[in-house]
């Protein structure tokens, strides 16, 4: 611990420099060793660590022919990173961005890959609510033997703001073939309460294909969620 005398040129000081933090006691100014943050992780982020460990231990068990057909889809397929579109990434990229897609629903991970093209997307045609269920409906129904999606939502707002993605939450959903999910029971496990009547939500939705590894643009908004009666 160190102690401070000030003079004309320094009156006072304060905050924090490198690793010290300057604060007064009854004895004067010290500084002291600037307190480490403590780490947290929620399950979420610990469940999907674990899943990318996984990943990465089911890459190194690969084939190199297995690897090398990785690495032939990007050559075919043209998949680029998402900061710079005219970087392809390498096919040991795109085993990982995929196949977490896959395991963030409890699904079999692909091995042998083929291409087969994104069959066509639908559109988010309604949101609703009734206080109890929260209901996104697509405009066309959703088969996961071919699609699927991965949907994130924000905390609510009571007014109308530009599109965020900070904050943003995976919301699980059952895996089955239908047109709308209820999403109350996701929301209120990663927000902790109910989304309220007349708040607005950011939102981003990507699909998937489940028999290639072909995804889609990230698709973002805002709704505002009402209540029905």
């Amino acid at each position: 611990m160190a102690r401070i005398r000030l003079g004309p040129t320094i009156s006072d000081i304060s905050g924090s420099v490198g690793g010290g933090t300057f604060q007064r006691n009854p004895h004067g100014l010290i500084m002291r060793n600037k307190p480490l943050p403590i780490k947290t992780e929620t399950a979420a982020q610990y469940t999907v660590r674990y899943k990318m460990r996984s990943l990465l231990d089911s890459w190194r068990a690969l084939t190199p022919e297995n690897r090398l057909m990785w690495q032939r889809f990007i050559d075919y397929s043209g998949q680029t990173i998402r900061r710079d579109k005219s970087v392809t990434m390498s096919g040991y990229n795109l085993y990982l961005k995929y196949q977490i897609l896959l395991l963030l629903y409890d699904q079999s991970i692909l091995i042998d890959i083929a291409w087969v093209p994104l069959p066509a997307v639908p559109t988010i045609s309604g949101i609703s609510s009734d206080g109890t269920i929260f209901m996104i409906y697509f405009s066309a129904e959703i088969n996961p033997a071919t699609l699927f999606f991965i949907l994130k939502l924000g905390y609510p707002t009571t007014t109308l703001q530009k599109f965020s993605a900070k904050g943003l939450r995976f919301m699980k959903v059952v895996w089955g073939t239908q047109t709308d999910w209820n999403i109350a029971t996701p929301y209120l496990k990663a927000f902790g309460l109910r989304i309220p009547e007349d708040s607005y939500v950011s939102y981003s939705l990507q699909f998937f294909s489940t028999i290639s590894p072909v995804v889609s643009g990230v698709f973002t908004g805002v709704f505002e969620c009402t209540y029905d009666l």
